[in-house]
């Protein structure tokens, strides 16, 4: 999603006593833009990419809904 952008990727792992019963990893992307239009650029697109996931996140539970029912009653 980000290849035509030259961000900067990190892995940040919080120490264990931050984490209440559980362990994840944070990916971390730096971008530097060149300038204002670059700027604007990037957070357009970056924008547009949060809304592809949260759409994709509320259709995926969606869908799964819709197969776990299936398989509750075959047709």
């Amino acid at each position: 999603m980000f290849a035509d952008w030259d961000v900067a990727w990190g892995m940040y792992a919080p120490s264990p006593t931050s984490i209440r019963g559980g362990v994840y990893h944070l990916c971390v992307g730096t971008y530097q833009a060149r300038n204002k239009g670059d700027l604007k650029a990037y957070l357009d697109h970056l924008g547009s990419r949060l809304v592809f996931l949260i759409d994709w996140n509320r259709a995926r539970k969606r869908l799964q809904l819709l197969v776990q029912r299936r398989m509750r009653f075959p047709c």
